[in-house]
């Protein structure tokens, strides 16, 4: 039996709250049996041991104990596997933003462009950015990498994070930097986002030391600008950044 797209979601919703509805019937169950324990206790000690049921009031407790200790770890097991709101958000965010972008610096006096990718670590709960700087002419100066992010605003996503770089070793220097950044996304949509804004900070941040603050521009690459990327051309590098200058210019 094949489903069609819009019957998906309903289906997907109803499993959500069924297992949901379990799950809070399976914490209720390990509540009341807690109380009932808790009841049978108190009666195992004002009952007296001559008492015919006094006997009895051991074996009641043990089971309560083992069909509540078995409704609090299944419940537990049941609630692990619920998406967090937060993971869930961060997935609809990855969905449209993830993959290759090309970073356009307005007022740098080196850095004229990076090549950023941008992707999610599900065990550490958190986007990381990495990518390749280069010169007006395509050349490679610089890499770096994101050393944490947070994202504020999960439906207008805004990305703030610590990012380390060191220049590359054929400019003749590996000199480490590092600064912070903050990447705007416009609002979620059902189709991939493809542009963006933000800014970064360069310099020290260990010695508050920085050299300035830069404004970028944010643009997704598509997939043959990715095959192009990966060949490392220097010159298509550096028409692809006049192009998105004269663009810029012309606006």
């Amino acid at each position: 039996m094949a489903f069609k797209l819009s019957e998906l979601n309903p289906l997907m919703k109803a499993q959500t709250e069924g297992a949901q509805r379990i799950t809070t019937w399976l914490a209720m169950l390990a509540l009341v049996l807690l109380a009932a324990e808790i009841i049978v206790i108190l009666a195992l000690f004002v009952t007296p041991k001559t008492s015919p049921i006094y006997n009895w009031f051991v074996p009641i407790i043990l089971v309560f104990l083992l069909v509540f200790i078995a409704a609090y770890f299944n419940e537990r097991k049941l609630s692990s596997r619920q998406p967090s709101a937060e993971s869930t958000a961060h997935t609809k965010i990855e969905k449209q933003i993830k993959g290759h972008w090309f970073e356009f610096v307005h007022n740098h006096d080196r850095i004229a462009f990076s090549v950023s990718e941008i992707g999610y670590d599900k065990s550490q709960i958190q986007f990381l950015l990495q990518g390749s700087a280069y010169t007006k002419d395509g050349k490679k100066a610089a890499t770096w990498s994101s050393s944490g992010c947070a994202v504020t605003n999960l439906s207008v996503p805004e990305f703030k994070y610590f990012w380390e770089g060191e220049h590359y070793k054929g400019e003749g220097s590996d000199k480490t930097f590092s600064g912070i950044g903050v990447i705007k996304f416009p609002p979620l949509k059902s189709a991939p986002i493809f542009k963006a804004k933000g800014w970064y900070i360069s310099g020290s941040i260990s010695d508050l030391d920085f050299t300035g603050r830069y404004k970028v521009d944010f643009v997704k690459c598509t997939k043959d600008e990715v095959e192009k990327i990966e060949k490392d051309d220097s010159v298509w590098l550096k028409e692809r950044y006049e192009k998105w200058r004269n663009s810029f210019e012309n606006d």
